[in-house]
């Protein structure tokens, strides 16, 4: 029998769980353990624990975090597992400009990429940043708000879409047009 074959492919899972599990600063990624009906992250080398098995599920890591759920909750937390977003939140969404949109009790908000939370948990919709802002809709109107959480164009819109090229098309019930960061209304160039 050819001992060899099953040492190879061994060798290259292993080589090949290795490579998949580097984090974006060259660290290999901490590994996901199970302990009863919990699981947590342990160091993929030396096999201490990063965290106690206290999560019901546990994501694996992509750029240094990774997503955990804990009581129904969702939260992200770093490669030392600290939280960076303690698992507080329905949803959480992808990270864009450095800002993730976030969702309690049916609400948006948003968490910055420290994990601090720069605009409270009260729109009834809200959009990804672009540009600098973010569409954001409040009792079925739409307006948007600045990396600080300001609201900066109130919501009065029936419709808009998302700023590109400086611009953004909107809606009210009469008429649609195209306005800029400050409100203005502009003529777009094609």
């Amino acid at each position: 029998m050819n001992t060899k074959a099953p040492i190879t492919l061994i060798s290259i899972f292993t080589l090949s769980s290795i490579f998949f599990s580097l984090s974006a600063n060259n660290k290999i990624a901490p590994i996901i353990y199970k302990k009863g009906d919990f699981y947590g992250y342990k160091d993929s080398i030396s096999g201490s624990r990063i965290t106690s098995a206290k999560f019901d599920v546990a994501f694996p890591f992509k750029n240094d975090t990774a997503r955990v759920l804990r009581n129904k909750k969702i939260g992200i937390i770093k490669i030392d597992g600290n939280p960076l977003i303690s698992p507080k939140y329905d949803k959480i969404f992808s990270y864009k400009e450095n800002a993730v949109r976030v969702v309690f009790n049916k609400k948006y908000g948003f968490v910055d990429e420290k994990g601090i939370k720069f605009c409270s948990t009260k729109y009834d919709e809200a959009r990804d940043f672009r540009e600098g802002y973010a569409a954001v809709k409040l009792n079925k109107k739409w307006g948007f708000i600045d990396k600080k959480g300001n609201l900066v164009i109130k919501c009065k819109y029936n419709e808009v879409s998302d700023f590109i090229g400086g611009m953004a098309a909107v809606s009210t019930d009469d008429e649609d047009f195209t306005i800029n960061y400050q409100e203005e209304r502009v003529v777009p160039k094609y």
